[in-house]
């Protein structure tokens, strides 16, 4: 199947963000986030798989005044995948979570996911308990699911299904300090 392309993908959302708080899972999402659509509001995870859900829902808990969108990988979903069962329960409105998903455990060498079998993602949120779940194969499908996302009471749950060019843009995130992330993050948050 032609996926569509992560970096236009990741391009769309830079231009469709405005004051959401953001919340970057596993360094392969935070570096092409970092890369192509950084934003003082975003908070990149590095080394975190499986907890940008958790993260995600904590921020937006305790903040329910902002919109809080997770961009997140099929990997990182499935290594904690009882964290969409809490979303659920809690029920933030102002939760947006967005999955890059191509099927692979890119940051560890490429190995299939299970999402590149049996495993349909958007299933999996419902049987969770998320009602509102998306699956964006195309630009366009990205573009005008991400946007119901950002304007539509949430929870949302919106599957892009994603091929990556092999530019390189891993480890940008790496050479900036958790401290420093962080502090940027939080000084951004704060202000209104």
């Amino acid at each position: 199947m032609p996926w569509m392309d992560r970096v236009e993908a990741t391009r769309i959302a830079a231009e469709l963000l405005t004051d959401e708080l953001v919340v970057c899972s596993t360094p392969m999402v935070s570096s092409y986030v970092r890369a192509l659509a950084h934003r003082d509001r975003n908070f990149y995870l590095l080394n975190s798989m499986g907890m940008a859900c958790s993260v995600g829902l904590g921020l937006a808990l305790a903040r329910p005044d902002r919109r809080v969108v997770i961009f997140d990988g099929d990997g990182a979903v499935l290594m904690n995948a009882g964290a969409l069962t809490t979303t659920a329960a809690h029920w933030p409105t102002n939760l947006v979570h967005v999955v890059w998903n191509n099927a692979s455990y890119e940051a560890t060498g490429g190995q299939a996911s299970h999402a590149a079998g049996r495993t349909d993602l958007c299933t999996l949120a419902r049987g969770a308990g998320l009602e509102q779940c998306a699956v964006a194969d195309t630009l366009d499908d990205f573009r005008q699911g991400f946007r119901s996302c950002l304007r539509d009471p949430g929870p949302w749950f919106l599957v892009a299904n994603v091929q990556g060019r092999k530019e390189d843009v891993a480890g940008r995130v790496l050479r900036e300090r958790p401290e420093a992330i962080k502090k940027r993050f939080l000084d951004a948050a704060d202000a209104q």
